[in-house]
């Protein structure tokens, strides 16, 4: 680890205390510090739709595809479609470290470039990729990119980061989720130092809101518009419904209107993996509310291979207490477990960067989409209780 990427990892580790010892702090009043919904969310298509769009102002779009993409699959869907890229890659990261799997990247971009001339535009956080400008930029530049960081200040921005995982590729493909470009996500997520997480990769209209998340940052940067050929007419790709939430930084953001709205949602099955695990008193009661109600949730989050040492001890206080709500949690054990989706009855999915804690609920750029697709979510359920072998599940004493 260079001395910068000690550095960023020091102010990183920090942030994430003060911030968590701050919501912990304020639980010990009576004040609360997060969103509440207080209404049903309506469980018919139309209902569900106007729910959203009230609440954070995203519109189900129709006519897109979805596709499931796994741990060090990612890289694999990556190469591919940079290699197919016909006029633009725009990459959005926020951790992008040097090894071999950035290596594999950059080789694809150069490559493309090499056969004939597209824009291409990258964009890193400054946290999450410290040993970046160094070690992987140059090469990038060579390459004909125009590279960025994002928030460059490391100091001003200490709460304030970019945690979206974005690619698209001439405006028509997209992918989202839980990934970086580091060699953690490398491999099938079954054995230590493969981290198993979860993405998807889009075609269709949505993609155009994809677009725009990565715009949205980029303008913020370097105060440059995107051109209007970034953005295609959108073409119907699938059958899919799909919305796309981005969140940043406020009293009260859009993570925490989602995470309530589509755990509220649920009727029958709640199954939710997520990285971190830090909840507000709201968030943990309305998980209690909806075992309560009948609903099966079940949680899967991160075990003693967590990253984060802080947020897996500070779950050890938060399962035993949704175990006794009626809460299934589990812990992945063979290595960190990443993901962050939801399974929502059967035909509702959720796959994004959002993780609940309060860096990422109240102070990270984010985002999220939506789907409504009974096949993805019979996809996300399967690979759920795939990974619930691997899991030891939290005792209720």
């Amino acid at each position: 680890m260079t001395p910068s990427s000690r550095l960023l990892f020091a102010a990183t580790l920090f942030a994430s205390l003060a911030a968590c010892s701050a919501w912990r702090s304020d639980h010990e009043t009576d004040e609360p510090d997060d969103f509440v919904l207080r209404d049903q969310v309506p469980v018919d298509d139309a209902g569900f739709e106007l729910a959203l769009y009230q609440t954070v102002g995203a519109r189900l779009i129709d006519g897109n595809e979805t596709r499931v993409v796994h741990n060090g699959d990612v890289f694999d869907v990556m190469v591919e479609d940079i290699a197919n890229a016909r006029s633009s890659v725009h990459i959005l990261m926020y951790i992008w470290a040097p090894g071999r799997v950035s290596d594999r990247i950059v080789a694809a971009i150069a490559k493309r470039r090499r056969r004939s001339p597209i824009a291409c535009r990258i964009l890193v956080d400054t946290f999450g990729s410290g040993d970046f400008e160094d070690d992987v930029a140059p090469d990038l530049e060579r390459a004909g990119c125009d590279v960025k960081r994002f928030r460059s200040d490391v100091i001003d921005t200490l709460f304030e980061r970019n945690h979206r995982k974005i690619v698209v590729v001439d405006g028509r493909v997209g992918m989202t989720g839980g990934f970086g470009i580091r060699d953690d996500w490398d491999g099938g997520g079954r054995k230590e130092g493969e981290w198993r997480d979860t993405s998807v990769r889009v075609r269709g209209p949505v993609v155009r809101e994809l677009q725009r998340a990565f715009a949205q940052s980029w303008i913020e940067t370097t105060g440059e518009l995107l051109p209007s050929e970034a953005f295609p007419e959108p073409k119907a790709a699938g059958a899919t419904r799909a919305a796309l939430v981005m969140s940043s930084n406020g009293a009260i953001t859009d993570a925490q209107r989602l995470t309530h709205l589509i755990f509220k949602r649920a009727r029958e099955r709640l199954w939710i993996a997520n990285a971190y695990f830090v909840p507000s008193d709201e968030l943990e009661e309305l998980l209690g509310e909806r075992a309560a109600a009948g609903v099966d949730v079940r949680l899967l989050t991160s075990g003693s291979k967590s990253d984060s040492k802080f947020a897996f001890a500070s779950q050890q206080i938060d399962l035993p207490n949704l175990e006794e709500e009626g809460v299934r949690a589990y812990e992945y054990q063979p290595t960190m477990m990443h993901a962050k989706t939801v399974v929502v009855d059967d035909t509702i999915a959720v796959i994004g960067s959002i993780n609940l804690e309060p860096l990422s609920l109240q102070k990270l750029e984010e985002v999220a989409l939506v789907a409504v697709d009974e096949e993805l979510n019979a996809r996300l359920a399967r690979d759920f209780v795939a990974d619930l072998a691997y899991a030891e599940e939290e005792e209720d004493d």
